[in-house]
């Protein structure tokens, strides 16, 4: 077995590894966006409720409404930070899988490169010990022709 082959299963397997990070970034993305739907989500609920609050509000509200309302509000905040940190954190999650992807895809390329260079090389030697025997075995009827 030449070198290339035994190499073979070696960037192969970083191959996978690859696509695993790959898939994982992919898994992260994802985490962003939904963090990022849940965030938007939580401030689209927010300016609904002012906006319904304000139009309550022009009518006239309680001292108890007004409380409830402002309670309510503290709550949607400390949601909406809470989600903030969320998306925070799955970005930092992004910016790790890139880092790690690009890791994985570095020793893939790199092996896959070292194994091409290396049958390259295999061909050229095999082709000289072709070239070679060729050659000697028309130096040999070279030789036995004249002797002849």
């Amino acid at each position: 077995m030449n070198r290339s082959e035994r190499m073979a299963p070696i960037a192969k397997m970083a191959g996978q590894q690859k696509q695993q990070a790959a898939r994982q970034l992919g898994d992260a993305r994802a985490s962003v966006a939904a963090e990022n739907k849940r965030l938007e989500e939580l401030i689209q609920y927010k300016q609904e409720y002012l906006a319904d609050f304000q139009r309550r509000g022009r009518a006239g509200l309680a001292g108890l409404a007004l409380q409830q309302f402002q309670s309510f509000i503290t709550q949607l905040d400390r949601a909406i930070a809470q989600q903030r940190d969320r998306l925070k954190g799955a970005e930092q999650h992004v910016s790790r899988q890139v880092h790690h992807y690009r890791q994985r895809s570095g020793k893939a390329i790199a092996l896959d490169n070292a194994v091409e260079q290396m049958k390259k090389n295999e061909s050229a030697a095999r082709d000289k010990r072709e070239q070679a025997s060729t050659d000697e075995l028309s130096a040999r009827q070279s030789t036995l022709k004249r002797q002849g």
